[in-house]
């Protein structure tokens, strides 16, 4: 059975609940993607091959990854359940006008769909706005106004890690120690809220989680200072925190806020 660009696979039964697992072709795809839609008890399976079948699904053994998909979606959910301590919020990149968090602020989200290929956006903090312009099409393509979602608010995002990342480096060298402003990136992460790759004495290769543009001004200070830390101390010893607290007093109590918060990006 077909919906939109979307072939019906099977159905399969876990915690109490039936997912149905749809399969839609993708000739840029390199290799298998299973994507859950959990208020839709929907699972789409993303693959190069064409004309994917049932057997396709049984011969590559697809079902140790639909499982391995299940249960880490089911423990993340019993970890927020089980505990209140967690806080929880949603960027959506809903077709419609809605409020999204940034920067621990409720914004209007406003689409404003036009017949040209180009897109942009205006954001302002203080009016508390958003506004994509993007073609008309995507507002049926759930795929494409992710990505423009993601580009969008990646760029805000990055706008702001670079001017307090060089107000962090400035006061960390005027602290005694010696730092040249290393690059850093933008992407959607899938667990950690920054990583900081260091070989050697050359400039680590810092990526900052696009999720984070939800926190609070002050948590995302946090991050950025704790990658920069990195520079010097690999491992989050007394060392790492005793440093972080020569140039943020409350260093170590703020990363521990960090981790009280979970942000998921999602389609409604």
């Amino acid at each position: 059975m077909k919906t939109n660009t979307l072939i019906e696979l099977k159905t399969v039964l876990f915690d109490s609940k039936t997912f149905t697992v749809f399969y839609k072709h993708s000739s840029k795809s390199k290799h298998f993607k299973l994507v859950l839609y959990d208020r839709e008890n929907k699972i789409v399976l993303t693959s190069p091959i064409e004309n994917f079948t049932i057997e396709n699904w049984h011969n590559f053994q697809l079902d140790n990854l639909l499982f391995k998909l299940l249960n880490r979606h089911k423990n993340k959910k019993d970890k927020i359940n089980n505990s209140s301590k967690y806080k929880q919020v949603y960027l959506s990149y809903s077709a419609d006008n809605h409020t999204i968090t940034l920067f621990d602020q409720l914004v209007n989200l406003e689409w404003k769909y036009h017949s040209r290929s180009s897109y942009s956006y205006n954001f302002d903090l203080e009016q508390s706005k958003l506004q994509i312009y993007c073609n008309e099409i995507v507002k049926n393509d759930n795929e494409k106004r992710k990505k423009i979602y993601i580009y969008v608010i990646s760029r805000i995002l990055e706008n702001f890690v670079a001017k307090k990342q060089e107000e962090f480096v400035e006061k960390i060298n005027k602290a005694g120690f010696a730092l040249i402003n290393p690059t850093f990136k933008i992407s959607l992460k899938k667990s950690a809220w920054g990583t900081n790759i260091k070989r050697g004495k050359r400039l680590g290769k810092i990526t900052y989680d696009v999720k984070m543009i939800a926190m609070p001004i002050r948590l995302i200070e946090a991050v950025i200072l704790h990658e920069l830390i990195h520079e010097f101390h690999p491992n989050h010893s007394d060392k790492f925190y005793e440093t972080g607290s020569l140039i943020m007093y409350d260093f170590k109590l703020r990363n521990k806020e960090i981790n009280k918060l979970i942000v998921q990006i999602v389609d409604y």
